[in-house]
């Protein structure tokens, strides 16, 4: 992490770069109190690219809250591979929520961006089907995707694959999941963060396979959680109360059992 040291990736596995004038900002935030803020002329997050950030032919979901501040122009918001090869999720310059898969794939949604709100956006792909959903509802989809993502870029946030397309306005919550289509499938894999803004009570928990089906995938799903710009303190969702925001709800139990005492 370089100009903004407190770009937290909450799995410690990422190196975030932050470059121009992205920042943390108190202005906006969904959850805790801060958001990630880019204006739009040249700021973006760079994260160097990672074997579990490429879902392969698999099952992956991105995901992430967006607060846009513009209209009329393509943003980019997730992006990783090249002009012609990889994913990218973005604000179209008709003002719907859009996504990419190499350049035979580009897919507008039903989903219209609004501005100076948040909505969250997630981009799932089960099997051969990919699904864009905003604020959980199904906006788009595209079948017969048997592209290999193998695609060794950096990540984007906040820009498009090629470092074009710069968005403007603040970012929540960002995940990545590799090895499962959560959305599309009913299955949830979150890194679940439990600490407060400065960082002293940092938890994170990975959901073990709850399924037959996952138990007997040989290959655990891989999570990265390339930003997280900001921590939650579980004691301090009143704000989840007070709201009819949407928002998703994650619990994760650890279960001990002491021996026998003779």
């Amino acid at each position: 992490n370089f100009t903004n040291g407190n770009v937290i990736d909450s799995t410690a596995k990422n190196n975030i770069q932050t470059v121009g004038n992205a920042a943390l900002s108190t202005t906006q935030s969904n959850f805790g109190g801060s958001s990630m803020f880019f204006d739009g002329t040249g700021d973006w997050l760079l994260i160097a690219d990672q074997p579990y950030q490429r879902p392969r032919t698999g099952d992956f979901t991105w995901e992430f809250w967006a607060y846009p501040t513009t209209s009329g122009t393509n943003r980019g918001l997730l992006s990783k591979g090249t002009s012609t090869t990889g994913i990218t999720i973005f604000a179209s310059n008709t003002n719907f929520w859009a996504f990419g898969l190499t350049t035979t794939n580009t897919i507008s949604s039903t989903a219209a961006v609004t501005t100076n709100q948040w909505q969250h956006v997630a981009l799932s792909k089960s099997g051969t089907t990919v699904r864009l959903f905003v604020n959980g509802t199904e906006a788009a989809n595209v079948t017969n995707i048997t592209t290999d993502f193998n695609q060794t870029n950096v990540v984007y946030v906040g820009a498009g694959r090629t470092a074009d397309v710069p968005f403007t306005g603040y970012v929540d919550e960002l995940r990545m999941t590799t090895g499962l289509g959560s959305i599309a499938t009913g299955k949830t894999t979150h890194i679940i963060n439990c600490n407060s803004n400065n960082n002293n009570n940092k938890h994170n928990y990975e959901r073990t396979a709850t399924t037959t089906e996952e138990s007997s995938n040989s290959s655990h799903p891989k999570i990265t959680s390339p930003f997280e710009s900001e921590f939650h303190n579980p004691h301090a969702y009143s704000d989840l109360l007070s709201t009819t925001r949407p928002f998703s709800l994650s619990l994760s139990i650890y279960l001990y059992i002491s021996p026998t005492l003779s």
